[in-house]
């Protein structure tokens, strides 16, 4: 019994990690990518179903942002070498393939990356798939079935 609760708050904490990432990579994409000379309000939502941020962007192109589709564009240098320099981001265009790989731990969907004038990232959540809801200690199953998904 001992061990089985010493897993599970270990697995909690790992838990707590992986939302922590998530997070932090939405909130550096959005100031790292964030027009300036914008009054739009910039919008970070956290809702039942999905996670969102809503951002002025001086936008290379319009549609729907993928990592097979991505060009990296250094939209503010500066902000992006000060956030690589504290740790809060790896390289340029790593924002996009990390929200991929954590997405499939809250819902097992991709997120949604939407390039225009205003900059647009839906992260999907679903309470019945999260990574942090599944019963048994069945959680490689449920990674599994989120890459399945994303074929």
């Amino acid at each position: 019994m001992r061990d089985y609760m010493e897993r599970t708050e270990r697995q909690e904490k790992v838990d707590i990690i992986w939302q922590q990432l998530c997070y932090w990579e939405v909130i550096a994409n959005t100031l790292i990518h964030r027009e300036f000379t914008s009054s739009y309000t910039a919008k970070f939502v956290i809702e039942k179903d999905r996670m969102y941020t809503e951002n002025a962007n001086r936008s290379s192109g319009d549609g729907i942002i993928t990592p097979d589709n991505m060009e990296p564009n250094p939209k503010n240098p500066i902000i992006a070498s000060f956030f690589r320099n504290i740790g809060w981001s790896d390289r340029l265009g790593s924002g996009v393939r990390n929200i991929f790989k954590y997405s499939k731990y809250y819902s097992g969907e991709e997120p949604e990356f939407i390039e225009g004038d205003v900059f647009r990232l839906i992260v999907p959540l679903n309470e019945d798939y999260s990574y942090d809801n599944v019963k048994n200690g069945d959680k490689k199953t449920a990674i599994k079935n989120g890459d399945k998904k994303r074929r």
